[in-house]
């Protein structure tokens, strides 16, 4: 169940090209949150770009940010179409930041 702890778990990308698989000793349910405030993040900062993020950031990430940052699977889903398309599904405000060719 999502309220379990101390379990191993996989996360597959909704293009199934792409799998993570961790650990927590937290519950799943807090983990997943914590893998989708990070994913958002990602997707959010690819939009906008690095220069723009760290021109707000005057002290740069945290170390924790910056481990997270390095992650295939977040590294991949901000360059997924699948999962950008789902990110913009549930955000439409980024569409702006979306290049139209």
């Amino acid at each position: 169940s999502c309220h379990t702890s101390n379990i191993i778990y996989a996360l597959t990308c909704p293009c199934g090209k792409f799998e993570y698989i961790g650990t927590t000793a937290n519950t799943l349910h807090d983990r997943l949150i914590k893998h989708r405030e990070h994913g958002n993040r990602i997707i959010h900062e690819f939009l906008i770009g690095q220069t723009n993020i760290l021109r707000e950031l005057t002290r740069g990430k945290p170390t924790e940010i910056l481990v997270k940052d390095r992650m295939k699977l977040y590294q991949h889903s901000a360059r997924c179409p699948v999962a950008m398309q789902i990110f913009l599904d549930a955000n439409p405000q980024y569409w702006r930041f979306v290049p139209m060719t």
